[in-house]
């Protein structure tokens, strides 16, 4: 998998940018049109935002008071599955839940999904591990926000688990604490802001441990992060 990520070059973000019927380009749609175009451009990987829905379902959104309803724009607070996928995108895009990502993988199975999950990690990822095709759960990168994390979601048979930075306690981002976590478990990589490259990127070449840093769109910087050993970038831009 690092071999893949490393030639693919760029997670696309929530599926990518994607223009709206009034000409305007809207991204953190995780929208079902964001993620056909997404692929149509030949990208292969797309990290979608999750949160649980009030009857425990896994929809695709960043947050409930992205949704509209009949042009209105809704309240922060938890809807039922049914309530969500009633609900159009900002920009007017269908919504999504996890089966349709699983239709999708069904249709395209040489794409795959990072996971961000945006409450209840760990219970969030035992109803993804309960609802994906034994056939499909690879197609599935799981990112964890803090180190207690990882040990029953990797026991869920979740082999490709990115320590993704930003939702990190603190003490937990200390660079001595994350060398040893490295060293003791099994991950795909470390994923960081950007502005954090100085910090983490010299200490993780040491170990062989990749660095993915997010969002990044400007196309100048995105060549300067390869340049001195990112070795992956997560984008808004689907054209890459």
């Amino acid at each position: 998998m690092r071999s893949f990520i490393n030639r693919e070059k760029y997670i696309i973000h929530a599926c990518g940018v994607i223009q709206g019927g009034d000409g305007e380009y809207y991204s953190y749609t995780n929208s079902k049109e964001a993620l056909v175009n997404c692929y149509s451009k030949g990208n292969k990987i797309s990290e979608v935002d999750f949160l649980l829905s009030s009857d425990n379902y896994l929809v695709c959104t960043h947050g409930w008071d992205l949704m509209y309803k009949n042009g209105i724009k809704q309240d922060n607070k938890a809807m039922t599955k049914e309530e969500f996928l009633n609900c159009k995108t900002n920009g007017g895009f269908t919504s999504m839940w996890l089966g349709d990502l699983i239709d999708f993988l069904q249709e395209h199975p040489d794409f795959y999904f990072v996971t961000d999950i945006k409450d209840e990690n760990v219970k969030a990822c035992g109803i993804l591990n309960s609802y994906i095709p034994p056939e499909y759960k690879d197609h599935f990168i799981i990112q964890i926000y803090h180190e207690s994390e990882y040990d029953e979601i990797y026991s869920m048979g979740f082999n490709y688990i990115i320590y993704t930075l930003y939702s990190t306690f603190p003490e937990e981002r200390q660079v001595g604490r994350l060398l040893s976590f490295a060293k003791e478990h099994k991950l795909l990589a470390f994923t960081y802001w950007a502005n954090w490259t100085g910090l983490y990127l010299n200490e993780f070449l040491e170990t062989g441990i990749p660095s993915y840093v997010h969002t990044v769109n400007d196309v100048t910087q995105r060549i300067e992060y390869f340049n001195v050993g990112i070795d992956a970038i997560y984008t808004d831009i689907v054209d890459n």
